[in-house]
C-alpha cells in the first residue's frame, strides 16, 4: 500500500509540474502584431522658401527602421504599441535608450510625437506609400 501511495504521489507531483509549465502568460507581448500597421514607408513633402525635400520614414517586418529627412538618416530598431499609441526608437548609435513618440494613427497618415522638458515637437503627417 505504502508503494502504491509513493507512485501516486510521484504521478500527482509530475502532473502538476507540467500544467505548471504548461501555463502561458495571457499578457504576452503584442508588439510584433502592433508592428503590422505601421509596417510600409511613410513620407512627409517639406515645402519652404529656399529648400524643399521628402522626409520618409521606412518601417521593415523585422523591427528595424530606416528614416531620411534632409540632413541626416537615422536607423535602428522599433517596438509600437498600438494599445498605448506609443513607438520607440532605438537607433543604431543609442541602441538602450529609446525615444518614445506618442502616434496618431489613421489608416494612411501617422504623426509622431515627441515631448521634452521645453514643451512637445511634431513630426508629419507622413503618408503610406
Amino acid at each position: 500500500m505504502k508503494k502504491l501511495l509513493s507512485k501516486f504521489t510521484f504521478l500527482l507531483i509530475a502532473v502538476l509540474c507540467v500544467n505548471l509549465v504548461a501555463c502561458g502568460d495571457d499578457n504576452d507581448d503584442n508588439n510584433s502584431n502592433d508592428n503590422a500597421l505601421i509596417v510600409g514607408t511613410w513620407s512627409c513633402y517639406h515645402k519652404g522658401f529656399n529648400l524643399s525635400y521628402t522626409e520618409t520614414i521606412t518601417f521593415n517586418n523585422n523591427g528595424t527602421y530606416v528614416w531620411k529627412d534632409y540632413y541626416d538618416t537615422a536607423k535602428g530598431t522599433f517596438v509600437f504599441s498600438n494599445k498605448e499609441k506609443k513607438l520607440t526608437l532605438y537607433s543604431e548609435l543609442t541602441p538602450y535608450h529609446g525615444e518614445t513618440y506618442d502616434v496618431i494613427l489613421s489608416e494612411n497618415q501617422i504623426t509622431l510625437v515627441a515631448y521634452d522638458e521645453y514643451g512637445s515637437d511634431s513630426y508629419g503627417p507622413f503618408t503610406k506609400q
